[in-house]
């Protein structure tokens, strides 16, 4: 994949999720630490963010990184959801979104230090 597609990509994927959370691009670049400029780039397809800055922006929209890279990570959002509805069993219904997605978020970064300590016990 070309470095225009990848930019092309995110570029999409990032003004899906601009939209998706009503957040502005200077709300965004308050939040990663960078200026409203490189964010419009960003979301223009003109750059692409660093990986510290990526990280920074899977954070605030509560996805990984591989999201903001993936040509499907539109149509990866139901799948994601109906996971989300299986993992918690309905102990989560009367949660909001937002709160579901952090417990969401919780639970991935519990079970990728998890993975992490089992590894390293095998080492």
């Amino acid at each position: 994949m070309s470095k225009e597609e990848v930019s092309r990509i995110f570029s999409e994927n990032l003004n899906r999720l601009l939209k998706e959370k009503d957040m502005q691009q200077s709300e965004l670049a308050r939040r990663v630490g960078t200026g409203a400029a490189t964010v419009n780039d960003w979301v223009k397809g003109r750059s692409m963010p660093r990986t510290p800055a990526l990280q920074k922006i899977a954070a605030v929209f509560g996805c990984g990184m591989s999201d903001l890279l993936s040509a499907n990570s539109g149509a990866g959002n139901h799948a994601e959801t109906e996971l989300k509805a299986a993992f918690f069993g309905g102990y989560a219904d009367d949660l909001s979104e937002e709160e579901i997605d952090e417990l969401w978020n919780d639970a991935k970064d519990y079970f990728t230090y998890r993975i992490g300590q089992m590894k390293k016990r095998r080492e």
